[in-house]
This record gives structure tokens, C-alpha cells and sequence, in this order.
């Protein structure tokens, strides 16, 4: 990434060794991933802060990475459970 050698087209630039993606969504995905990754070192963080309207797409991504093995938890976020 840092080389410019990365051609998926998710990353636009890099400024000062962070990438800057095509599309915020991207950024949030991979923020919600690491923080599922590192659940145990970001507990304060997710105390402090998830709750805050500027994360509510990262949320939503880190609801559904928790869900993915739990059926019911997924039928409640989609709103399914007629």
C-alpha cells in the first residue's frame, strides 16, 4: 500500500503511511473489523465512544461481523422475525 503497488482500487492515496479510501465505508469496515479483532484492547474505546453518531456505520458493520455466526442476532438486525 505505502509503494503505491495497490491496484484494487479501494485506496485512493496514501498521506503520511494512512491510506485514504475510495469511499468512507470502506475506512468504517475495516475499523469495525479490527476493533471486533482486538475486542479485548478496545473495550474502553467501545465504552467511551461507540455510542457516538460519527460511528454509527461502524456499529452497524461491527453488529453484524458479532452476528455472522448467530442466527437469531442476524434475524433481529435485518428486522426479520415474523
Amino acid at each position: 500500500i505505502c509503494n503505491c503497488t495497490e491496484k484494487t482500487g479501494l485506496i485512493r492515496e496514501v498521506i503520511n503511511g494512512k491510506p485514504r479510501f475510495v469511499h468512507r465505508t470502506l475506512a468504517e469496515y475495516f475499523v469495525a473489523l479490527w476493533l471486533f479483532e482486538n475486542i479485548e484492547r478496545s473495550k474502553c474505546f467501545l465504552q467511551d465512544h461507540l455510542w457516538e453518531s460519527r460511528l454509527e456505520v461502524t456499529r452497524m458493520i461491527l453488529d453484524r461481523i458479532l452476528a455472522r455466526d448467530f442466527p437469531l442476532h442476524t434475524a433481529v438486525i435485518n428486522g426479520d422475525w415474523a
